[in-house]
C-alpha cells in the first residue's frame, strides 16, 4: 500500500526496508530518552519481520518527494480491534 500526499509518500514497510528500519530502531542517540533500545541486529530483524507479517500493526516508511524517494522516517500504527475483543 502506498499513500501519497503533496510532499510525502507513505509506503507500507517490507523486507526491502529492513536495514533502514533496523538502523533507526537501534540508534541509541535517536532514542536517548528510552531505557530499552534494542541493538541486537538479529532480535530486531525478528521483531520487524513479525510486524511486517502481522495484522496487528501497519508500519510505513516516510519519504519526501523532493528527495527522490529516499526514506527519512517510519510511522508505526497498531490495531486496537484485537485488544477490544479480548
Amino acid at each position: 500500500m502506498v499513500l501519497e500526499g503533496a510532499r510525502i509518500t507513505l509506503k507500507e514497510i517490507s523486507e526491502v526496508d529492513l536495514d533502514f528500519v533496523r538502523r533507526i530502531e537501534s540508534d541509541t542517540e535517536l532514542w536517548s530518552f528510552s531505557e530499552d533500545v534494542l541493538t541486537d541486529p538479529e532480535e530486531l530483524k525478528r521483531i520487524i519481520m513479525h510486524r511486517i507479517t502481522s495484522d496487528d500493526s501497519h508500519d510505513f516508511i516516510i519519504s519526501k518527494k523532493e528527495n527522490a524517494g529516499i526514506p527519512v522516517g517510519e510511522v508505526r500504527t497498531c490495531s486496537q480491534k484485537r485488544r477490544r475483543t479480548e
